[in-house]
């Protein structure tokens, strides 16, 4: 893959960047301990940080969809804003003690063409 390993951080378990002609994505995994805020929350934080509005509950299903690999169950949230060119896929999958998030994030041409690599990496996962 084309994906450059970055350095984590103290919140980060792994970190990637996607790059792409002139423009870039960043990966991240993250894992926080339970349920970690709820669904609605997180969702309404990724998409203030695509510059769009908050939704309600009833909205939720615009963005989230169930699935699941031969290992786990997940909810997949995408959200992109044409507007500002960036988008984001965040994968989420939880074990009995922990919510695990693999997030990509960045201009949206490379969100749309990393999707089918993203995902097989989603495939590809083995939680400790």
């Amino acid at each position: 893959s084309h994906w450059i390993t970055q350095s984590p951080s103290s919140m980060v378990l792994a970190s990637f960047l996607v790059p792409n002609k002139n423009n870039s994505a960043a990966i991240t995994v993250l894992k926080f301990p339970g349920q970690t805020g709820g669904l609605l929350q997180n969702v309404n934080r990724w998409l203030q940080q695509l510059e769009l509005e908050p939704i309600q509950l009833s909205q939720l299903n615009q963005y989230v969809q169930n699935g699941k690999t031969s290992n786990y169950t997940f909810q997949h949230v995408t959200i992109t804003n044409t507007n500002i060119q960036k988008g984001m896929i965040v994968f989420i999958i939880r074990d009995k003690n922990y919510s695990w998030f693999f997030k990509m994030f960045g201009d949206l041409e490379v969100v749309v063409s990393e999707k089918s690599n993203f995902t097989n990496f989603i495939n590809s996962v083995k939680l400790p």
